[in-house]
This record gives structure tokens, sequence and C-alpha cells, in this order.
């Protein structure tokens, strides 16, 4: 039924699915959290922060440690060059 969109997977339920699929808990609660509000994931994003999956964060991790914690602004060349290496990386 969860397969098919019956049924919603229960919030308390995804990281217990997420581990049964070997699937990132991070992705699956975005998704899960997308069906029960969808029109209120954008709040739930500024008040709690955006769910990230573990590869996304270690991404966020390298940048930090490159820039020092700085928080850079990316330039059009900057963002260019990272979404090819997110493409090399699928």
């Amino acid at each position: 039924m969860f397969k098919t969109g019956e049924s919603k997977v229960p919030l308390e339920k995804i990281p217990a699915l997420a581990k049964a699929l070997d699937y990132d808990v991070g992705q699956l609660m975005r998704l899960g959290l997308e069906q029960y509000w969808p029109d209120k994931l954008d709040v739930i994003n500024k008040v709690f922060g955006r769910v990230v999956t573990q590869n996304e964060w270690e991404m966020i991790q390298i940048v930090r440690d490159a820039t020092g914690d700085s928080d850079p602004e990316f330039d059009e060349k900057q963002k260019a060059d990272l979404r090819r290496i997110a493409v090399r990386g699928r």
C-alpha cells in the first residue's frame, strides 16, 4: 500500500524503513514530510532547517572545512563547477 501510494508511511516508521531498505533516512524523511504536508515543507525547513542526506552533509562539511566555516557565497562559475562535480558523482 505504501508503494502504490494508497497509504502514507507513518513518520515514526521512516527511520526503521530506511534502515530496512538501506536508504538514506534524511532523504526518506524529506519525502515523507512532503507527502504529509506538501504546502508546509517550506515552513518546516525554515524552523528546523533542511533535512539533508548523509552524502549532502559530507559535501557541506567539505565546504565548511575548506572555508574555515566562513559561509561563503559562490559565484556562477563556482556553482557550475559544483554542479559538474555533483553530476559526475551520480
